[in-house]
């Protein structure tokens, strides 16, 4: 290490490339946070740098939002409808790609206004839950006043 990184830390082109190696490695949110980090060191020695860190940045939001995206259709899947709806919201305050974004947009409005059809797919894909021999396996449960006979 050099004397002046002693006092400075690292100069924001070391950052940057230690922020690719993370975006590599699908890391993404520790890229962004250095690639944050280079971009505030790079404001005052080359301000020529930052429109680059900052599309790099871009492109780590959009891979968180795409991250989150995948996650929220898999909690849907599920039927985690409310944490689905969360990550939705957090892809969309993500995305930087217009396409992306208006993707997830119509996502969480489907989501939000027709909750019930989400829970009809589901149960219709999983065929075996339309099954009568499933009703008959897991009846209802006898009532508080129903009395249960043993002889």
């Amino acid at each position: 290490m050099k004397l002046s990184h002693l006092f400075t830390g690292k100069p924001y082109d070391e950052i940057e490339k230690d922020a690719d190696a993370l975006f590599q490695m699908g890391e993404y949110g520790s890229a962004k946070l250095e690639y944050e980090r280079a971009l505030h060191k790079s404001a005052k020695k080359a301000p020529e740098a930052q429109d680059q860190l900052e599309t790099k940045i871009a492109e780590c939001k959009n891979a968180l939002a795409l991250e989150h995206l995948k996650s929220a259709e898999n909690l849907i899947e599920a039927g985690l409808h409310e944490e689905a709806q969360d990550l939705l919201r957090l892809a969309l305050e993500l995305a930087r790609d217009k396409q992306l974004a208006i993707e997830i947009e119509e996502q969480l409005k489907q989501l939000e206004t027709h909750p019930i059809v989400h829970e009809i797919s589901r149960i219709s894909d999983n065929k075996k839950d339309l099954n009568p021999v499933a009703a008959i396996r897991h009846p209802p449960l006898l009532g508080q006043n129903s009395r249960i006979c043993s002889n």
